[in-house]
């Protein structure tokens, strides 16, 4: 076992990128720890052998080789090992701006991550710390976002797969029905799905609300038709996304936008 920790060097220039590594460890011999305040960081760990019990909101969470999970700031962590076999990890505590997961009550986890993504990107994070240069912080940091965005992704794929149905076959039908009003209850009967599930996936992958993104798509697509049509009246946009009221749709667009139709047009006009 080649166990490493590095702490590096956070200099003015690097304290201003959007994700600061602030320390890592590889093959690390996990310990029990009871932390009620947390810590002030956010906390990134893989399972690289051995099992642990993580305790989170009075939920214990069985942990095996493989999995991955996050804890945000000062979240509460409790957390021990099972069993004789050393409960070995690789870690890393960072500062974010925003991270690109579908985090609930301070943690995340996702079961079985692929082996080879998580210890490519925890050595790759290695090398490029222990380069001691700007560019390679920059680099690491770059590393970081991607593994996070990963996990995103390969969490959103296993919801999907249980499922049996693709979220993009849910987006694809909105946007073959863009000038139609549709709802939660259509979409959940229509793709055999209660309206619970569909709003946590939408909300796991796009932040919002099926509907929300609904009426996203919507906006984005007037916009468009504002620039590209600039003789077209805005009645006839409003009905083409699905509006029959154009006074209700300039609401919304402003509320989404910020400007009116009107205004949106005259300031992009290409």
């Amino acid at each position: 076992m080649n166990r490493e920790s590095i702490i590096p060097v956070l200099t003015e220039h690097v304290k201003k990128l959007p994700y600061k590594i602030m320390m890592m460890a590889t093959d690390w011999a996990q310990r029990d720890l009871k932390r009620p305040h947390g810590v002030d960081f956010y906390l990134l760990m893989q399972c690289l052998s051995g099992e642990g019990h993580i305790i989170h909101h009075n939920k214990t969470i069985n942990i095996t080789p493989n999995d991955i999970f996050l804890w945000t700031p000062t979240v509460p962590q409790y957390y021990y090992n099972d069993g004789d076999q050393d409960w070995v990890v690789n870690w890393i505590t960072f500062e974010a701006g925003s991270i690109p997961l579908p985090i609930q009550e301070g943690f995340f986890i996702t079961h079985c991550f692929p082996t080879s993504l998580g210890l490519t990107s925890f050595h790759a994070m290695k090398q490029l710390l222990m380069d001691e240069s700007i560019s390679g912080q920059i680099r690491a940091s770059s590393v970081l976002y991607a593994l996070l965005c990963e996990m995103n992704i390969y969490d959103n794929q296993l919801d999907d797969t249980h499922q049996g149905f693709e979220l993009a076959d849910v987006t694809g039908y909105m946007k073959q029905n863009i000038n139609k009003h549709i709802t939660l209850q259509h979409l959940s009967q229509l793709f055999n799905v209660s309206q619970s599930y569909l709003c946590r996936l939408f909300k796991r992958q796009f932040r919002v609300t099926p509907i929300q993104y609904f009426i996203h798509y919507k906006m984005n697509t007037a916009k468009a038709l504002l620039i590209l049509n600039p003789d077209e009246k805005i009645c006839r946009i409003a009905e083409l996304c699905g509006y029959d009221d154009p006074v209700y749709f300039s609401k919304v667009f402003k509320k989404y936008v910020h400007k009116t139709p009107s205004d949106y047009r005259k300031n992009n006009i290409m």
